[in-house]
Formats: C-alpha cells, sequence, structure tokens
C-alpha cells in the first residue's frame, strides 16, 4: 500500500496551498494606497487590515496543523504505523475544526461575507476528510483509507475553488479601496 503512504504526502502539499498559500508572510501589512479615498464610515484599508490579521493568525496555525499531516508515515500494509497515524490525522482534523470555528467567528468586511464562506467551506472539506482518513487507519480498513484519499483529493480540488474564491475576492475588494495587500494572500489558494 505505498500508493497511501505517497499520496498522503501529496494530500499535505496540496492541503498547504489551499489553506495557507505558503509557510511565509507571518506579518500582514495593509496599507491604502495614495490615490485611494478614506471612507466617511470606516478606512477602508484598516477594515480590511485587520480582517486580514485575524485571517493570517489563524493561516499560521492551520499551516503548523498541515505540517503536522506531512510527518505523517504509513507502512505498506496496515500494521500499528496505520493506528499511530491515524490517531495523530483525527488529532489534527481536530485542530483544523478548532481554527476554522476560529475563523467562522471573524468578522469579514463588506464584500467579503461570501468568500468568507467559501474559505470556511474549504476547511470544513479538508477537516473532514482528514477525520475520516484518521479513523479508518486507526481501524486499519485499506479498502476505506483507499476510499478516504480518493475523496479527500476530490475536497482539495474544491477547496481549491472556494480558497481561490477568497483570493480574488480580497485583491478585488483591495483594489478597488486603493490596499496594498501581503504577498500571502496571492498565494492562497493556488496549486503549486
Amino acid at each position: 500500500m505505498k500508493k497511501s503512504a505517497i499520496s498522503i504526502t501529496a494530500i499535505a502539499v496540496a492541503l498547504t496551498a489551499v489553506a495557507c498559500g505558503s509557510s511565509g508572510g507571518k506579518t500582514t501589512t495593509v496599507t491604502q494606497g495614495a490615490n485611494s479615498q478614506p471612507t466617511t464610515t470606516s478606512d477602508a484599508a484598516h477594515t480590511l487590515g485587520d480582517y486580514l490579521a485575524q485571517v493570517n493568525a489563524a493561516r499560521q496555525t492551520i499551516h503548523a496543523t498541515i505540517k503536522d499531516i506531512h510527518g505523517v508515515n504509513l507502512g505498506n500494509s496496515p500494521d500499528q504505523s496505520w493506528e499511530t497515524a491515524g490517531k495523530r490525522l483525527e488529532h489534527d482534523a481536530s485542530d483544523l475544526t478548532d481554527e476554522a470555528d476560529k475563523m467562522a467567528s471573524i468578522q469579514p468586511p463588506a464584500g467579503m461575507a461570501t468568500a468568507h464562506r467559501a474559505y470556511l467551506n474549504a476547511m470544513q472539506l479538508i477537516s473532514t476528510g482528514i477525520s475520516s482518513l484518521g479513523n479508518d487507519l486507526v481501524r486499519k480498513d485499506e479498502g476505506s483509507v483507499l476510499g478516504d484519499i480518493t475523496t479527500l483529493k476530490s475536497n482539495i480540488n474544491q477547496a481549491y475553488q472556494d480558497t481561490g474564491k477568497w483570493r480574488t475576492t480580497v485583491i478585488s475588494l483591495a483594489s478597488k479601496d486603493g490596499v496594498k495587500l501581503p504577498p500571502w494572500v496571492y498565494k492562497v489558494g493556488r496549486q503549486q
């Protein structure tokens, strides 16, 4: 079952691109452009900057969890390594769910609500898939593990679309408001 070990590594790499963009970008710098006009109710750059700072904090934690998934090792057939890996993935899925819950509490700026929900949907797809894979590894159910990997790959493709919607909405909003975005925003949801 060497294919499973390789597939989990490929899944972990894809998860990094989907949810985090990359491991870089620990600071969020958002500035209002010289030609932009401040709004009368709130400063658009400040609002978008606050939102991105909160998303970036969650993104950093998500990245650490996904990095842990990179370290999962499986034997070629159902053995103790599967149970160990499964328990680790179940824990990682729980961490991803916790971060998705924190992201759900973030108030997006005007024009970002639908894109924010798309990002949350991506996180839920990933968390659910990782949890199912972990559970089936613990049970050492080879057929279900292969099914989980196939489903997770499909979920990752959907998650790319969802986080891509988030990225393009952030870019569009920033462009409209004359806001300079941090580099990590441009990497979220891009296949690497």
